[in-house]
């Protein structure tokens, strides 16, 4: 994602409050090749546990900007402007970089 659509998809999410301990987490693109260069298949490509935190509730210890690793099973996909995003709550993120 480019600077400029980083810019422009944080004013359209200024419209939409999270509840209590919600967290909204863009996350990183599936990879298409492995470390030895491998081209993947795009069944086998999965979504990362990894993303950044774009939208986060009232009193969070995580930030907007954080990068955060989360278990999968813990993650409602829903998509807001277009945009695929993982919903969650701040106690199911197990590691955070800020």
């Amino acid at each position: 994602m480019t600077a400029k659509e980083t810019r422009k998809l944080k004013e359209s999410l200024q419209k939409y409050n999270l509840n209590g301990t919600g967290i909204l987490v863009l996350q990183d693109a599936a990879e298409s090749v492995t470390e030895g260069g491998i081209l993947l298949p795009e069944q086998n490509q999965h979504a990362p546990l990894r993303g950044t935190v774009v939208l986060v509730g009232e009193g969070k210890t995580i930030a907007v900007g954080n990068v955060v690793y989360f278990n999968a099973f813990v993650v409602t996909p829903i998509e807001l402007e277009g945009t695929q995003f993982a919903l969650m709550n701040e106690e199911d993120v197990s590691i955070y970089r800020k």
